[in-house]
């Protein structure tokens, strides 16, 4: 029982020797560069083509669920990586995001930046949130830059705007073509008039499609971009250090505890 109270004299000094050096560790390696937080709150749209679908169409998606895995899909797809690319401050985000992954010993500049490094950094700096299965997602996006975080969100949805327009364009004119040749093959004057209604229809959906800026996504909450890095505030450095610090000092506690345990029982 002696050496109880040395043991609790040093847990003070441990604590504060780990929580220092894990505020360095964090300032130097994990926050080595401040990140910027732009966050905003969307629904994914039901497209034309899933309204259609009880005149005989057929749907991009069967369910609101595939709807918002479809949308994941697209935005940290190969195609928006490439269409990043071609944006230099984005391009710029993804070489500093290379650059400060471990492991990483070969110089890069910004041309060295690829699709499937764009790719890696988008998985990184884009979170998406499933607020609700109806298709209401929250999504963050972080950068290095003030401002840029928001930039790599309205790119990532305009690019998602206009892939789904694009695809449901086609989809529509392929109905249409369809219905035209059905409509040279009756001539029952009954079903023509059908064919013909059907046909109005989705010309109709075909020009409210082309004409919608916003289809797709429509923005429930507007893009904010916080000022201030989210992750090089003091409070955040302070609470992760105390937390591993803690932690820390507790596993040597504990190993203290079990080595003295040991030594008596010799």
């Amino acid at each position: 029982m002696e050496h109880e109270p040395v043991k609790k004299r040093y847990i003070l000094p441990i604590f504060i020797f780990l929580a220092a050096l894990v505020w360095f560790g964090a300032k130097f390696v994990i926050f080595n560069y401040p990140v910027y937080e732009a966050t905003t709150v969307v629904n994914v749209d039901r497209p034309y083509s899933e309204m259609s679908q009880d005149r005989g169409g057929f749907s991009l998606f069967s369910d609101q669920g595939k709807r918002v895995a479809e949308f994941s899909q697209v935005v940290y797809g190969a195609s928006v990586a490439r269409n990043l690319l071609e944006i230099p401050e984005i391009a710029r985000e993804a070489l500093v995001w290379a650059n400060s992954q471990p492991l990483r010993f070969e110089p890069r500049t910004q041309a060295d930046v690829n699709v499937e490094m764009m790719r890696g950094f988008l998985n990184k700096s884009l979170n998406i949130e499933v607020l609700h299965d109806s298709g209401i997602l929250k999504l963050r996006a972080y950068s290095a830059e003030p401002k840029i975080s928001g930039l790599i969100l309205e790119k990532v949805l305009a690019y998602y705007r206009d892939d789904r327009r694009s695809y449901e364009t086609s989809l529509l004119e392929g109905q249409i073509e369809q219905l035209s040749s059905e409509l040279q093959n009756y001539q029952v004057n009954s079903v023509n008039l059908s064919i013909s209604t059907q046909i109005s229809l989705l010309l109709k959906q075909r020009a409210m499609l082309a004409a919608d800026n916003f289809y797709g996504v429509e923005i429930l909450d507007e893009l904010y971009t916080k000022d201030n890095p989210s992750n090089t505030s003091p409070v955040v450095m302070v609470l992760f250090s105390i937390f591993l610090a803690s932690i820390g000092t507790l596993l040597i506690v504990m190993a203290y505890g079990i080595l003295r345990f040991s030594r008596h029982r010799e």
